[in-house]
């Protein structure tokens, strides 16, 4: 029985972990997409600020 009862302490153990990670996997993959939306953003405006000051040069 103390065999049994550790074996599915485990297996529950297993399937809380294997949710984690795909809660954490599901987080990093939006933060994942966050950074490239904000580095698009950044492109974006670096691009506008040299065109400002290309057109300060003018």
């Amino acid at each position: 029985m103390l065999k049994r009862d550790e074996s599915m302490r485990f297996q529950q153990a297993i399937v809380t972990l294997d949710g984690e990670k795909d809660r954490l996997q599901s987080c990093l993959d939006d933060k994942t997409e966050e950074c490239h939306n904000l580095q698009q953003i950044n492109t974006e405006n670096e691009t506008r600020l040299s065109e400002a000051r290309v057109g300060m040069l003018c």
